[in-house]
């Protein structure tokens, strides 16, 4: 019985193909998402689609407009690579994929000519925002779920969610009973 294919199975098969098909190497696209290079070589050959097969195929430059537009087109498959390694709970494949949209969109922003300073300056405030948060709901639990019932009324479910199984996961598992010594012994 043929082995199923380690592309196809991946949660970041659409990245995975959109990396290749921009361009990007076998052996780099093999190194980031952590699959051999002769698996992504067999997908590519056994399922690409024809058209898919000939963009990998050509890798001489392209017109602006077709390279900026495949460079978002990798972002928006990363991003839905991250999302779904979130929801699967595989961190560390969430952040590779986090890291490679973040990169493709910086990419696009330099090229552009934009600034993203500001924007960078942003998420490392954020980020320890964030960790600040977590921190928090580690030492004490009540208050991941306070900060969970505020983010569902800011319309952030996803994370709200993400608050309360943290705060599950560090509730203790039993409460010790205080011992009371009686003074008049």
């Amino acid at each position: 019985m043929p082995r199923a294919c380690t592309v196809c199975q991946s949660p970041a098969k659409e990245a995975l193909e959109a990396r290749v098909a921009s361009g990007e190497s076998i052996a780099s696209t093999a190194r980031f998402f952590r699959i051999g290079a002769d698996s992504i070589r067999r997908h590519v050959m056994a399922h690409l689609t024809p058209k898919g097969l000939a963009a990998v195929k050509d890798t001489g430059w392209e017109s602006p407009p077709d390279f900026y537009a495949r460079a978002l087109h990798l972002a928006d498959g990363l991003r839905d690579s991250r999302i779904a390694a979130q929801a699967a709970g595989r961190t560390s494949e969430a952040v590779r994929a986090a890291d490679g949209e973040l990169r493709a969109l910086q990419f696009i922003a330099g090229k552009l000519g934009l600034d993203d300073a500001e924007a960078v300056d942003l998420t490392k405030a954020w980020e320890g925002i964030t960790r600040a948060a977590l921190r928090a709901v580690r030492r004490d639990p009540a208050l991941g779920a306070a900060l969970a019932d505020e983010l569902d009324r800011l319309g952030d479910p996803e994370s709200a969610a993400e608050f309360r199984e943290l705060a599950a996961s560090h509730q203790p598992a039993h409460q010790p009973t205080a011992v009371r010594k009686d003074s008049a012994s």
